[in-house]
């Protein structure tokens, strides 16, 4: 079963971006995912992240088979991918210096970096697996809703370690970990929510990498390991707890310092929230 199939098939569930998405903005949550707000438009960073996205998940299904695209390759497949993008996605919104053009570029370089950057000798062991596993409190208690998600890439390494590997675009290049603090890789939910539904239905606790192409002028190739523990599986669970708690009571408020507002597509109904917050509670009753 794939990823689109669990979301299909499962009436209430939790994601790493649920939960990422209420930790930044718990209004944005509130439009995305409880009142189903209709988002004004589509950020051009975001369909430009889904092209990247499949042109590696095609690259990687083809190294799983032992056939390894060119660069070159992997330019021509995206631009076509970008072009189907383009049709797909509702009305793209660019930025003032940008367009659909200097995007297509621009994702070209960036799965160049990609293909350059691939460690020929780690063998591919999955492609964007599907995972769903309950939600287990320290102390027993399940909560009434699963986690799902799914693994771009899951690879073993020429040392024999087996890792999830996920594919990330970035505007600069990711904070990593100096000695007695944590980096960028160390503080994000989605290698917790990931290695947790892994252990939970396979019964393993791997490490994790993110592979970040930083889209600078020459695009730039990070690649940030990070890992964790069962406290932080916990501390996970008991936060899905509160917000699910806090959903429930639909207790949401705009985040007026957010970094993201001037590209977020839910910015007209923010403005809007305390004059229709009644129509809105009336809408997810």
């Amino acid at each position: 079963m794939n990823i689109q199939d669990l979301r299909r098939d499962i009436a209430r569930y939790w994601s790493q971006s649920r939960v990422s998405c209420f930790l930044r903005c718990s209004l944005q949550y509130a439009f995305r995912y409880v009142y189903r707000v209709e988002p004004a438009f589509t950020p051009a960073a975001l369909s430009l992240g889904s092209s990247v996205h499949r042109v590696m998940e095609m690259v990687s299904l083809l190294r799983r088979e032992g056939d390894i695209p060119t660069a070159d390759e992997c330019a021509d497949l995206f631009a076509e991918i970008w072009s189907r993008q383009l049709q797909e996605d509702r009305n793209i919104r660019f930025k003032p210096d940008e367009n659909a053009e200097s995007c297509r570029q621009q994702g070209q370089q960036i799965v160049r970096t990609f293909r350059e950057n691939i460690d020929e000798r780690e063998q591919v062991l999955e492609v964007s697996a599907a995972l769903a596993v309950p939600l287990i409190t320290s102390g027993g208690d399940i909560l009434p809703d699963p986690l799902i998600g799914e693994i771009d890439l899951l690879v073993r390494t020429p040392e024999g370690q087996k890792l999830i590997v996920d594919w990330k675009t970035a505007a600069s290049r990711w904070p990593v970990a100096k000695e007695g603090e944590r980096g960028k890789a160390d503080r994000e939910v989605q290698p917790t929510a990931l290695l947790y539904a892994y252990k939970m239905q396979h019964g393993e606790v791997l490490g994790f990498r993110y592979d970040i192409v930083v889209k600078n002028k020459t695009p730039v190739f990070q690649r940030i390991t990070t890992s964790r523990t069962q406290d932080d599986f916990d501390r996970l669970v008991a936060i899905i707890a509160v917000i699910d708690a806090m959903t429930r009571a639909e207790h949401f408020l705009p985040n007026d310092t957010g970094f993201m507002c001037g590209d977020c597509e839910y910015a007209d109904a923010c403005q809007n929230w305390n004059r229709d917050r009644r129509r809105l509670v009336s809408c997810a009753a």
